[in-house]
């Protein structure tokens, strides 16, 4: 019994929580049928940064760009000190080991 409710919760929050559903419930996050690459691009990027509840969202992305801001900012300021920043996520032949500039 324990098991079968279980089980029940969990195609419960499944079918409530499906893309399916949720394009339902926010249609404005997902790009219409026929939407560009760009647009699919944006909808995704929209999605990653929606909190709920929606007072989240502002704080989050507000966060976000607070250190994209920051980043910016030392990679400027290792520039102007002839400083060169590097991105060690990325091996040394790839361009962007070679700048930590996010924008």
């Amino acid at each position: 019994m324990a098991d079968q409710s279980y089980d029940d919760r969990y195609k419960e929050i499944h079918l409530t929580n499906s893309t399916k559903a949720m394009r339902e419930k926010y249609p404005d996050l997902y790009p219409k049928g026929n939407a560009n690459q760009f647009e699919h691009k944006f909808k995704e990027k929209v999605r990653e940064n929606f909190s709920y509840p929606a007072q989240k969202t502002e704080r989050n992305m507000e966060k976000g760009d607070a250190v994209t801001k920051d980043s910016n900012n030392a990679a400027k300021n290792r520039a102007e000190n002839q400083i060169q920043g590097r991105d060690f996520a990325y091996a040394k032949d790839d361009p962007k080991h070679w700048t930590s500039r996010s924008r």
